[in-house]
């Protein structure tokens, strides 16, 4: 069901029976098309109220926008005394920079961008500097953005992510090594995120940090990361952690064959 619709922003809500409203903002990889929105499918196989905010293009969730969007669903929101904002890249922006203004008990925030002002951020992360506009697109998330309990899960390997990560003063830096830019991946699936919500809800970052780390460890993900790093560090355990470590990779074809091409280097 839309609840707010504007030239940049729509916002989308399924009605489940918890006590507390999960908000999450989409990434540039799931724009806006009236029926989508992250966190829908986890809302409604646990019968959980999520409110999700969908950007219709890379815009970084606008401030004006937002202010209007967040004071339009006002009403929905107040039905629920406890909220937690969640949302990874673009959408892990969003997740930190309006937690505040959405009186979120916690933010989750998925290898987030700090800012995509060219000016700030083009020495370490050019990634999405072309999507942004001075004044109105990606600007700085400030200490006074985030709400209490704020955490950002990112990849201290992984030069981009990391230098967002440290950027974001005031919030919990939860590390996610061998992960790159796949945090979400790692992280996704309804059971994990209700457990990461509940925990964000208890403010348990010991046991936020305890999850993440489970997940990450049984990731398939990080077995391909460590295998790459490995290519070029530690050649000679790269093909034995590959054949060492196959079967969790089974139904994972992409997987296999990405972690097959960069064991090809150490050939060449």
């Amino acid at each position: 069901m839309i609840i707010y619709d504007d030239s940049e922003v729509q916002v989308l809500k399924y009605d489940g029976k918890s006590d507390f409203a999960l908000v999450t903002f989409g990434s540039l990889n799931s724009l806006a098309d009236g029926v989508n929105f992250f966190g829908k499918i986890v809302g409604q196989k646990a019968n959980m109220t999520v409110i999700g905010f969908m950007a219709k293009r890379p815009n970084w969730y606008p401030d004006a926008q937002m202010a209007s969007a967040i004071r339009s669903i006002e009403p929905d929101l107040s039905k629920f005394a406890h909220r937690v904002t969640y949302g990874s890249s673009m959408g892990g922006y969003g997740a930190l920079k309006y937690s505040r203004m959405l009186n979120a008990d916690a933010a989750l925030a998925l290898c987030p961008q700090w800012s995509i002002d060219p000016s700030l951020v083009g020495e370490f992360d050019q990634r999405y500097v072309d999507h942004f506009t001075p004044g109105r697109t990606g600007t700085p998330i400030e200490g006074q953005d985030l709400c209490a309990e704020a955490f950002v899960f990112a990849d201290p390997r992984y030069g981009p992510d990391h230098q967002h990560a440290v950027r974001m003063k005031g919030a919990t830096y939860i590390t996610m090594p061998f992960v790159q830019h796949h945090v979400a991946g790692v992280l996704a699936g309804t059971n994990s995120c209700i457990a990461l919500v509940t925990a964000a809800l208890a403010r348990d970052p010991n046991q936020i940090k305890s999850l993440s780390t489970a997940l990450r460890r049984q990731s398939p993900r990080r077995i391909v990361e460590i295998i790459k790093a490995s290519v070029k560090t530690h050649p000679q355990w790269a093909q034995r952690i590959f054949d060492n470590q196959m079967s969790k990779l089974e139904g994972k074809p992409g997987m296999v064959e990405e972690a097959s091409r960069h064991l090809k280097k150490i050939k060449a």
